[in-house]
């Protein structure tokens, strides 16, 4: 701020100078970050009057010049990115969404392919883990759970025999030592191939 009226009458005249030198100039880089010259004078005439209320006022002409120049860049993408946040605002939601493309990419394809491996593998060890459980618990996995066709533990004991409670426990049991075999065994063909 000013100390005395003496300062910024001083600001005033070393101003008047600059502007008449660069005003041309400092328009017509506003105008290529604003495109649009009226938004760039707008933006220019801001700036002189913010220079004029705050700026400093003992300093030389060439740091007026820069302090100035430093002013008029900042008012003008100040400006800029007003706008665009108010084009951004405006716009309909339909702009944003992007519709999937009718060819799948490389990536999704690659993907899909890595997905289906990986699936083909794991129903492979579930195969091989069901062949390898005790006939108890595995005849007690295939009643509740693998052809249970929505029936009840308790339809299932009426046709096994089987208390409901043992049905339970050894059908538990049996998911338990098929989790723990399936693991072990996707441990094992991750170490052999590589890529634990």
């Amino acid at each position: 701020m000013y100390k005395n009226l003496s300062e910024a009458e001083d600001l005033r005249t070393e101003l008047g100078a600059i502007l008449d030198q660069d005003t041309v100039k400092w328009i017509h880089i506003n105008t290529l970050i604003l495109r649009n010259k009226a938004d760039a004078e707008d933006a220019f005439q801001e700036a002189v009057s913010r220079m004029l209320e705050r700026g400093p006022a003992s300093l030389s002409r060439e740091h007026i010049r820069q302090y100035l120049g430093r002013t008029v860049n900042n008012t003008a993408f100040g400006l800029y990115k007003d706008r665009k946040r108010e084009r951004v605002r405006h716009r309909q939601i339909e702009e944003y969404m992007s519709l999937p493309s009718k060819t799948p990419s490389p990536d999704f394809t690659l993907d899909e392919q890595a997905n289906f491996k990986k699936k083909e593998q794991q129903l492979r060890l579930l195969r091989q883990g069901l062949q390898s459980l005790p006939v108890k618990h595995y005849d007690a996995l295939r009643l509740t759970i693998l052809e249970a066709r929505g029936a009840t533990v308790r339809e299932a004991e009426s046709v096994s025999g089987t208390p409901e409670s043992t049905l339970r426990y050894r059908s538990r049991q049996g998911l338990r030592m098929l989790r723990k075999y399936v693991e072990r065994e996707m441990k094992r063909e991750q170490e052999k191939s590589g890529k634990f």
